[in-house]
C-alpha cells in the first residue's frame, strides 16, 4: 500500500503533444509542482532537459510552450530546501548533490538560450531566481499583469545565478546592479521596458494563444516560425485590454542611476540604504539589502561589475564555481535555514556590514573546486 500524499505521485513535469490541424505538433512542458510554486527540483531539471532535446530532434515538433501549473507562479526558483539538506550533510564540500543540481540546471538554461525551435514561455505570476533563468532563455517571453520577476538571492546568501550574470548584464549597468543587490521585483511593464519580456497578455489570452498555435499553418523553417509566432502574439496583445501596471523602474530610473553610479561596492550599498522609503517599491528594495547577506552583495558586484562574463557559456561556467563555493561556505546554508527551513527570518550572516568584508574574501569563492581542473560545463559554447 502506498501512503504517500497524492501530490507526490504526480510527475514533476507534464509533457503534452498537441496536433496541429495542418500537420506536425506543438509541445507543452508544464512545471507540475504547484504546492511549491513550481520550484525547480533536480528531477524536474533532468526531465525538462531530456524532453527538450528529444523535441529539438523531432522533425514533426513545431514549437514548445513552457508554463507552470496553477495560478500563482510560473516558477519561484530552485528547490533550495533540498539543497540545504545536502549542504548540512556535506558542510565543507565536496557536495555531489549541489554539483549535480547546479551543473544540470545551468546546462538546461544554456540549452534554452540555444534552442533551435521557437520556445514560448508563459511567465505569469511569480517568476524568480531559477524561474527567471528558464524564462530568460526562451525566444518568446510572455508576461501577464500579475507577473513578478525578481532575483532575490541576496536574502538567502546566494547571488543572481541561472545565467543572470549574463542576462542582467545586458541591462543598463546601474539598473542591473540595483536589481541584483536588492532583489527588487519587476512587474510586467518593467519587464517590457527593460526588454526581459516580449509580450504582455492577460491570462484569458492563454486559451486563445494555444488554440491559434494548433490552427496556424506553420513552416518547415524555424526562422519563419519564430517570426510567425512573434506576429501572432503581437496581434493578440494588440487586441487585449489588460491595463499594464505602472513601471517602477521607469518612475525611479534617474534615482537608480544616481544611486548606483559609484565605482566602489561599499559606496553603492550605502547609497541604496540611504534611499527615501516613502515609495513601497523602494522601501522593499532597501529592506532586502539591509537584511541581506553582504557576501551575496560582493558576489553580485563581482559578476555584474568587476568581472562580467564575456559570453553566455562563460557566465554559466563562472556561476557554477561561485555556486559550489557558496554551498560549502556557511552563508547560503544559513540563509536558506532562516528564510525557508526554520523560517525564523533571522539569518546569522558572517559579516554585519559591507565594510566588514575582508579584502581577500572573494578569492575563496572564485577558486574552482575541481583538483584536476575539469570543469563540468567546459563543453558549452
Amino acid at each position: 500500500m502506498n501512503n504517500r500524499p497524492d501530490h507526490q505521485l504526480d510527475p514533476p513535469v507534464l509533457f503534452i503533444e498537441q496536433p496541429n490541424r495542418h500537420g506536425g505538433k506543438i509541445g507543452h512542458a508544464i512545471l507540475n509542482a504547484e504546492r511549491t510554486l513550481n520550484a525547480l527540483s533536480l528531477p524536474m531539471i533532468e526531465l525538462l532537459d531530456q524532453q527538450l532535446r528529444r523535441w529539438a530532434e523531432d522533425p514533426e515538433l513545431i514549437l514548445v510552450v513552457l508554463k507552470g501549473a496553477g495560478q500563482r507562479a510560473f516558477c519561484a526558483g530552485g528547490d533550495v530546501v533540498e539543497l540545504h539538506r545536502s549542504m548540512i550533510a556535506h558542510p565543507d564540500g565536496p557536495n555531489p548533490y549541489a554539483e549535480a543540481f547546479f551543473s544540470r540546471e545551468y546546462r538546461l538554461d544554456h540549452l534554452l538560450h540555444r534552442y533551435p525551435k521557437p520556445l514560448l514561455c508563459w511567465g505569469s505570476g511569480i517568476v524568480m531566481g531559477g524561474g527567471w533563468g528558464l524564462m530568460a532563455g526562451c525566444s518568446h517571453r510572455v508576461v501577464t499583469p500579475d507577473s513578478r520577476l525578481a532575483m532575490p538571492e541576496i536574502r538567502i546568501g546566494l547571488y543572481p545565478d541561472a545565467g543572470a550574470s549574463w542576462f542582467l548584464g545586458q541591462l543598463p549597468r546601474q539598473i542591473s546592479l540595483f536589481l541584483g543587490l536588492t532583489g527588487a521585483p519587476l512587474n510586467a511593464s518593467d519587464a517590457r521596458l527593460l526588454g526581459v519580456a516580449d509580450h504582455l497578455l492577460s491570462r484569458e489570452n492563454q486559451v486563445e494563444v494555444e488554440q491559434r498555435l494548433q490552427q496556424t499553418q506553420w513552416s518547415q523553417e524555424s526562422t519563419s516560425n519564430h517570426q510567425h509566432l512573434s506576429a501572432l502574439l503581437a496581434e493578440i496583445a494588440g487586441k487585449q485590454s489588460a491595463q499594464p501596471p505602472e513601471s517602477a523602474t521607469e518612475k525611479h530610473q534617474s534615482l537608480i542611476h544616481e544611486t548606483c553610479a559609484a565605482t566602489e561596492l561599499a559606496a553603492v550599498v550605502e547609497a541604496i540604504l540611504e534611499l527615501p522609503q516613502h515609495d513601497p517599491w523602494l522601501a522593499g528594495a532597501v529592506k532586502n539589502l539591509r537584511e541581506g547577506s553582504m557576501i551575496s552583495a560582493l558576489l553580485t558586484w563581482h559578476q555584474l561589475r568587476e568581472q562580467p562574463p564575456a559570453s553566455l557559456a562563460g557566465a554559466f561556467r563562472q556561476e557554477l564555481v561561485l555556486s559550489l563555493q557558496c554551498a560549502c561556505q556557511h552563508e547560503f546554508t544559513e540563509g536558506v535555514r532562516a528564510r525557508l527551513v526554520e523560517r525564523d527570518q533571522r539569518p546569522k550572516w558572517r559579516y554585519p556590514s559591507i565594510r566588514a568584508l575582508p579584502d581577500r574574501l572573494l578569492e575563496s569563492f572564485t577558486e574552482a573546486p575541481w583538483p584536476d581542473g575539469g570543469h563540468p560545463l567546459a563543453d558549452l559554447n
